[in-house]
């Protein structure tokens, strides 16, 4: 859990995979917004919802992000917006399961998945996978679940996942089943054994294939650590940052959505570029209206979540930060126009990470932006340009010179 230290101090120094989480996202969702065909997600996040847009500081990564923008809200295809829902999300699981392990409770990690080849529709798996999960919820397994609780119900939380590779489409799910009244290890093995027979006989029925009893997981969490980790997984929040600027590929050649998105751009074999696009946009379609996370009614009955709209819910991450910019709208559009909004980010996230040979450059934004701050009469546009320009000259230089110095010690490495 984050603590909010109420400072904006700078964070000591960490490495480029801890400190660019927000970067990497700004960049996803550049890509995404020029192939998406959904047009919310091609206007996120690009015009201010108040007078300003503010940069916000995270006071214990000391990672960086911008507050106050137009937000679609859609955690299939946008990565911004993926990732903020995904954040509170993981907050709320939390609410309800740490209370129940903390409690003497126990908690269980379920992947479901199904067999599928390259030429399976994504409709038909989807079908098949929501119709058998019901299904096991609502027999045998489920019944069994909800009898180690105090209302007779389970409680269980789950999340949609996807990867795409070899052999086409991948979907599976991600539960985590909690048991107020604790399980001994032979209550464990029990369920676990019913949970598999049970899910292959329903995959038999739904899809006439057979499942492989290797293909279903069936973990036991001991601590609420354990729980919060899975939980990261169940709320799509931890894809992970191998580098600055680049995802860190799946095993088996497969590939999450992000990663296929991030190839969108950055494959260099035209003909594989465009393939990426046609799947991720296919992607898009198969998954309108999709609920990427559901809850048993017993489990949403206690989410203080809930009792939240999706607005309130991204201003609560507010919380474990502070203010560090404010950039009036006209300024703002400024900054997207001439495509500094990344590269502003890159800047403020090294200074706030331990860089502090950028004090210079960043006191130069500050003053720019105090100078056409909301409760400035200054609206000379023409001087605004000028101003922003000297300054965006130099963030520039700055990234270029970065940019060399990661070239050149990448080419060492390769050597050594």
């Amino acid at each position: 859990k984050l603590d909010h230290n109420g400072t904006s101090a700078r964070i000591g120094k960490k490495s480029p995979s801890k400190r660019a989480v927000g970067v990497v996202l700004d960049k996803l969702q550049k890509i995404a917004q020029g192939i998406s065909t959904k047009k919310g997600v091609r206007e996120c996040s690009k015009f201010a919802t108040g007078r300003s847009v503010k940069m916000r500081v995270d006071n214990k990564s000391g990672n960086v992000r911008f507050t106050g923008l137009n937000r679609c809200l859609n955690s299939t295809s946008c990565p911004r917006c993926s990732h903020i829902l995904g954040t509170a999300r993981a907050k709320g699981i939390d609410s309800v399961a740490v209370p129940v392990i903390e409690g003497g409770g126990a908690g269980v990690m379920v992947t479901l998945t199904i067999p599928h080849h390259r030429k399976d529709k994504f409709i038909d798996l989807r079908r098949v996978l929501n119709k058998s999960w019901d299904a096991l919820m609502r027999q045998k397994f489920g019944i069994t679940c909800g009898k180690f609780n105090r209302n007779g119900k389970p409680l269980w939380v789950k999340s949609f996942d996807y990867t795409w590779g070899r052999n086409g489409d991948h979907l599976h799910f991600h539960c985590m089943i909690l048991f107020e009244a604790g399980l001994t290890e032979d209550e464990f093995t029990e369920l676990e054994d019913l949970c598999t027979r049970s899910w292959i006989k329903l995959v038999k029925k739904n899809f006439r294939r057979d499942a492989s009893p290797e293909a279903l997981k069936f973990e036991r969490a001991y601590d609420v650590e354990g729980i919060s980790k899975y939980n990261d997984k169940i709320s799509s929040v931890a894809f992970e940052i191998a580098s600055r600027g680049t995802t860190k590929q799946s095993k088996s050649g497969s590939m999450n959505v992000w990663e296929l998105l991030w190839l969108c751009k950055h494959e260099p074999d035209d003909a594989k570029r465009k393939s990426y696009k046609r799947k991720f946009r296919q992607y898009e379609k198969d998954t309108h209206k999709l609920r990427t996370i559901s809850y048993s009614k017993s489990f949403k009955e206690r989410l203080d979540e809930t009792k939240l709209s999706k607005e309130e819910v991204i201003e609560k991450q507010d919380e474990t930060s502070s203010e560090v910019l404010a950039i009036r709208n006209d300024l703002w559009a400024l900054v997207n126009q001439r495509g500094d909004r990344i590269n502003l980010l890159e800047l403020f996230n090294s200074y706030f990470t331990g860089d502090e040979e950028l004090k210079p450059i960043i006191e130069e934004v500050m003053k720019v932006c105090n100078r056409y701050g909301e409760d400035s009469n200054n609206y000379n546009e023409e001087q605004m340009s000028k101003d922003w320009g000297d300054v965006s000259w130099k963030i520039t230089l700055w990234m270029a010179q970065t940019r060399r110095r990661e070239r050149t010690l990448s080419s060492r490495s390769s050597f050594v």
